[in-house]
């Protein structure tokens, strides 16, 4: 099949078209009399042996037949499959459903025609590479073509941006008529940093000024990232956040004009490159096939926790339905992630509905408090008095640097170290794992604060009615399904405690990393691209492990490029890892176990 495909025409079918390729199509079919031959002998000793030899010897006629006539963009994406090491590495959980699929099949092929194992055997042969050939053809469907890589843009006014995650040259800066003729022309970067509060706010994109002050109450990302940023140079948090069109028909808007003393520094400029490679490569992109793939898996892990629930008789059976629930919360989780960064359709307004629709009702957590937390902390990673993601007290305390008070801009209230903290604290790395296993249902609880609070949220209406269904659906699956409370409670106890891994995965990825009071974006020292490689952790794991990870063992690069989908950010991480080591920069990075031993150590120095 591999000498077949080599020697086939470039374009067009799968027709002989060659001697060499006659030839080899001839030396396969007068191959296959041999195992033929073998089939019949087996026949006569065990029907089992037969059936398995004959669906093997069907796979393989199958799998030269679909190599032979099928188009050649499809041969080429189907024969990679047939690298069975590199499939299972890189699609580990399309083999998974693959495999099972096979195994439905033969079963089925086996009870329907076992009285005569051969025809059973060729029949579950040819229908799973059938199916297997059906799926690829699917799945290249809904890619496409792979995109041609862009030209190197030469022409300094021009940069490459996103735009629904398509790759598309703009101008640099655009203006708006009206406030250009307004515009001041004695702005420095000094005069910038002074408008740094929510209620007076200018921001540098490109080395110009704008003033956002009277956008700050109606961005969709909520106030808080604008005036954790205000007056600062946003231009790279802005463009990992901004699709193309915002520069181009919001941001002049607000212009007030070009700052005389705007410098990048050389590195700046070499990691600004890197991105822009990125793009010109067309990596943001989001190759929709993964999430077929993806989406299947989340529905088989919904489907058997859904069946072992509620027709599952014995409490064994039901508490494999919580197993099956915990797992689907922390895969589905991961798929939130990605739409909560506009990183799956990268349309704003799309992604919030799947996210809505799919995370609201199933797992029970407002995308909205989601989107409120998360943007501020990757815009301030690890900021003692501005990331939520690091401010537990009282009951965990990351650094020693929490101690104390201090006022946090998140929840808008002092938090300080009282007794009760003091002696949580300093337990907190004994209590550090029943806490994650705890944890969901404090941010079930975060949800209706926030969506009951005075702030303003986007679909207030949806995210209520959603997270209402959740609970609707979870308590009327306790009541009717479960035979006593104590087995209803076990049940909730044991799929929260294991999902509870995703809590694990989240703090190993910043807990331990270093943090800093106040707002970064000051020097060369804490510039985007040096603070978030500074307070994140890389989590060592191999090719076929990244579907537990779910994108989070990336973390550095997450952060760096937040809309950059998630199955191409191992990639990206050479390029962090090289520029990093160029410039002396740590990276850090550990295999998983050794990263929550790193947090737990951590967690012990804070609490003596």
């Amino acid at each position: 099949a591999r000498a077949c495909l080599e020697t086939r025409p470039k374009e067009g079918r799968g027709a002989l078209a060659s001697t060499r390729e006659a030839t080899g199509a001839a030396m396969t079919a007068l191959a296959a009399c041999v195992p033929m031959a073998a089939v019949a002998l087996l026949e006569l000793a065990d029907p089992g042996l037969a059936f398995v030899a004959a669906s093997l010897l069907a796979a393989a006629v199958a799998n030269l037949l679909v190599m032979a006539a099928a188009p050649s963009d499809f041969v080429a994406a189907f024969a990679e499959r047939r690298d069975l090491e590199f499939t299972w590495n890189k699609d580990t959980i399309r083999c998974v459903l693959e495999a099972v699929a096979r195994v439905a099949i033969a079963q089925q092929a086996f009870a329907t025609l076992g009285e005569d194992p051969v025809v059973s055997g060729l029949a579950a042969g040819a229908a799973s590479v059938a199916l297997v050939a059906a799926f690829q053809a699917y799945l290249c469907s809904v890619d496409g073509p792979p995109r041609a890589d862009h030209p190197v843009n030469e022409d300094p006014a021009k940069v490459w941006r996103e735009d629904k995650g398509v790759t598309v040259l703009q101008d640099r800066v655009y203006f708006n008529e009206k406030r250009v003729a307004a515009a001041r022309k004695d702005i420095t970067m000094a005069e910038v940093a002074k408008h740094n509060t929510r209620t007076d706010v200018w921001v540098c994109v490109e080395g110009h000024a704008y003033d956002l002050t009277k956008y700050v109450e109606l961005h969709p990302g909520g106030w808080l990232p604008i005036a954790n940023l205000a007056g600062r140079d946003v231009t790279d948090p802005f463009a990992n956040y901004h699709p193309a069109p915002v520069y181009r028909s919001l941001l002049p808007n607000f212009y007030v004009g070009k700052i005389i003393d705007y410098k990048v520094s050389p590195f700046v400029k070499e990691h600004r490159d890197m991105r822009q490679d990125l793009l010109r490569r067309n990596q943001f992109e989001t190759k929709r096939s993964f999430y077929v793939s993806m989406s299947i898996w989340y529905v088989s892990l919904l489907s058997a926790a859904v069946y072992f629930t509620v027709w599952g008789s014995s409490v064994a059976e039901h508490m494999a339905g919580a197993v099956f629930l915990a797992l689907f919360w922390q895969q589905s989780a991961f798929f939130g992630h990605d739409i909560g960064h506009n990183a799956v359709t990268h349309v704003r307004k799309s992604d919030s509905w799947w996210g809505m629709v799919m995370g609201n009702i199933t797992g029970g957590i407002s995308l909205s408090w989601w989107k409120r937390s998360h943007n501020v902390h990757h815009v301030v990673c690890n900021s003692i008095e501005n990331d939520p993601d690091i401010q537990h007290m009282p009951i965990l305390a990351v650094d020693k640097e929490i101690f104390g008070s201090f006022f946090s801009t998140y929840h808008q209230r002092q938090i300080v170290t009282d007794a009760a903290a003091r002696f949580l604290v300093a337990y907190q790395h004994i209590l550090y794992f029943p806490v994650m296993a705890v944890a969901r249902f404090n941010l079930y609880i975060q949800s209706y604060l926030l969506l009951f609070s005075g702030e303003r949220i986007e679909y207030k209406a949806t995210e209520v009615g959603t997270l209402a269904i959740f609970s609707g659906l979870l308590v009327a699956a306790m009541y009717n399904c479960m035979s006593s409370w104590q087995e209803g409670l076990a049940y909730l106890l044991l799929s929260h405690a294991l999902a509870g891994v995703l809590h694990v995965q989240i703090t190993l990825s910043h807990f331990a990393e270093q943090t800093y009071h106040g707002q970064a974006y000051n020097d060369e020292t804490d510039e985007w691209f040096h603070m978030q490689v500074k307070t994140s952790l890389n989590v060592d794991c191999p090719l076929y492990m990244d579907w537990f990870h779910g994108g989070l063992q990336f973390q550095v690069e997450h952060h760096l490029y937040p809309r950059l989908p998630r199955h191409n950010l191992r990639d990206c991480r050479t390029l962090v890892r090289a520029l990093c080591a160029k410039h002396g920069i740590t990276y850090n990075e550990l295999p998983f176990f050794e990263g929550i031993q790193r947090v737990i150590d951590k967690l012990h120095l804070t609490a003596k």
